[in-house]
């Protein structure tokens, strides 16, 4: 997997930072679904079920909880930029429920070809003979349970508003199915974020299920 450009990221935090300095808090909170803390500058975001701090004043993202900081460390390029640039550009859209491929999405070609393919086959080998596992994992990261989709199926928010579903197909031997993962989001895609960022939090998505951190 090709690792995403230092140059560039820094570059875009520094304009996501700017962009949210000159929103009004209210609005983005509205918009994005996110709690603001004026004493201190600060917007609280839901992520991956744990609580994410983005001190304006300051410039820093923190989370206090100690599982969380995983997406501010080893997953830190596919979450800091998305996280900042969601809350400039979130709309106050509710989700539809719909669900649509990856490959479907407007750029929808950068999740299923070259070298930002999501690893989608290594996560069906990791759980493609483990559905508690897969569950388990998903429960850890703050997911919901999805009812009727594949043999299991879970709703991940890394953002209060871009959803990101796994639909899991165990492995069956007897008739020759290999296990199999596919991601969708919800049709609302296009209008919370960017086509690369939804890229960034499906990575961060598959990765966070993948990782061996305890669940």
């Amino acid at each position: 997997m090709e690792e995403l450009p230092q140059i560039k990221i820094k570059h875009g935090l520094n304009m996501a930072w700017d962009a949210l300095s000159a929103l009004e808090p209210d609005v983005v909170c509205k918009n994005a679904l996110v709690d603001y803390d004026p004493q201190t500058s600060t917007f609280i975001i839901k992520s991956f079920g744990y609580e994410f701090r983005a001190d304006v004043k300051h410039r820093t993202l923190t989370c206090e909880d100690d599982r969380g900081e995983v997406f501010l460390g080893k997953f830190k390029e596919f979450l800091r930029l998305g996280l900042l640039m969601y809350l400039t550009s979130a709309k106050d859209i509710p989700a539809t429920g719909k669900l649509i491929k990856t490959s479907d999405v407007k750029g929808g070609h950068i999740y299923v070809h070259g070298t930002h393919k999501l690893p989608l086959d290594d996560l069906a080998a990791a759980h493609g003979a483990d559905i508690s596992g897969f569950l388990n994992k998903a429960r850890s990261y703050g997911a919901e349970p999805v009812e009727g989709i594949g043999d299991a199926a879970i709703r991940l928010y890394p953002l209060p508003r871009v959803p990101v579903t796994m639909v899991l197909r165990v492995e069956d031997l007897e008739e020759g199915f290999l296990p199999e993962v596919r991601v969708f989001f919800d049709s609302t895609l296009d209008f919370q974020v960017a086509p690369d960022i939804g890229w960034s939090l499906a990575m961060c998505s598959c990765l966070a299920i993948m990782s061996k951190s305890k669940q």
